[in-house]
């Protein structure tokens, strides 16, 4: 099992559907952007969310929230797209699903009046979803208490 976190934009508002059996599916784009030899590179990702465990969160959640999922990543699928060039496909199921402070949706990114300058102190992201992993600030305390 491959245990990721991503952090970035939903790049369109969550889709829920059905299932033939009656259960709850819900879709998230989300586009992470890093850093490479000084260009922005943007990753999206295809999260699935099962269940009814993030409906509180769901109504809050439009384009361009900046969003944190845990979850378990599935092997990266690779296809030609229209113009005939290879791309891969990721894609995970999330387990925890939390907003991040401070950057909740483009207008901080335009400079808005919710932008937060470089020297507030950010807070920590509100999770939901109750699966079997444990949050990451609770792993920074473990780290310092190891010997080496």
């Amino acid at each position: 099992m491959n245990i990721i976190q991503i952090i970035g934009n939903l790049g369109k508002d969550p889709e829920t559907r059905y299932t033939p059996s009656g259960q709850k599916v819900t879709n998230l784009v989300i586009a992470s952007n890093s850093k490479r030899g000084g260009k922005e590179e943007t990753t999206w990702w295809r999260v699935t969310l099962w269940g009814d465990k993030f409906d509180k969160m769901l109504s809050y959640l439009k384009k361009g929230s900046f969003v944190m999922c845990i979850g378990e990543m599935h092997r990266p699928e690779i296809f030609t797209n229209r113009e005939g060039q290879s791309q891969v496909s990721l894609e995970m199921t999330a387990e925890a699903l939390r907003f991040v402070p401070g950057r909740s949706d483009r207008k901080d990114q335009e400079g808005g009046s919710n932008a937060q300058s470089g020297h507030e102190p950010v807070q920590e992201p509100v999770m939901a979803g109750q699966g079997h992993f444990e949050d990451s600030a609770d792993l920074g305390a473990e780290e310092e208490s190891l010997p080496f």
